[in-house]
């Protein structure tokens, strides 16, 4: 499995009501990670925005998401996304 494949994603409303987006990926640990014990790979959530929400359908599951970030403050946002 290559790394950052999309393994699923979940498409609802926040308790305020706004729509959100969250892709799992499977990515591999950080050095940090192995030396504190971490063995295996690790399932990371992408937040996409709202902007973004279409391109998401069931036929991304399985591909690889490249992402696109920018910062914001001390944040980054993801910006566009690509599938491969």
């Amino acid at each position: 499995m290559e790394l950052n494949t999309i393994i699923g994603y979940k498409r609802f409303r926040n308790e305020h009501n706004v729509e959100r987006l969250v892709v799992h990926v499977v990515q591999k640990p950080e050095q940090d990670d192995v030396r504190n014990g971490h063995i295996g790979f690790i399932i990371a959530d992408v937040w996409i925005p709202e902007k973004l929400f279409g391109r998401f359908t069931p036929d991304c599951v399985g591909k690889v998401l490249k992402a696109s970030f920018e910062l914001a403050g001390k944040y980054t946002r993801v910006v566009d996304v690509e599938f491969i």
